[in-house]
């Protein structure tokens, strides 16, 4: 819980685990609405409907969503490696972001 320069509270939760498959997401709740921003859980655009409910495929977990993204990050720390160069973002990069 932290409280704001303007005297607002701000809450803030983080999780690491979702049971349903790999979830990133985020919920900001006001006293005049509400805003969901998520990435879609879906792997394509097919949604089962049945008297059991409604079942969508998901993700599993990091790999499974962001296989590309951590092959093109380690093809470029090899090429630093080999061109002896240094990595265009730092740790305060990724810091400030978050």
């Amino acid at each position: 819980m932290i409280r704001l320069d303007n005297e607002a509270i701000e809450v803030l939760v983080v999780g690491r685990n979702s049971a349903h498959g790999y979830h990133v997401g985020t919920e900001i709740i006001g006293t005049k609405g509400s805003i969901q921003i998520r990435m879609s859980l879906q792997w394509d655009e097919v949604v089962l409907l049945s008297n059991k409910g409604i079942v969508q495929k998901s993700c599993n977990g990091f790999l499974d969503r962001f296989e590309q993204a951590y092959l093109n990050k380690a093809g470029e720390f090899i090429r630093c490696i080999l061109e002896s160069r240094k990595l265009g973002v730092k740790v305060d990069d990724s810091a400030e972001a978050t």
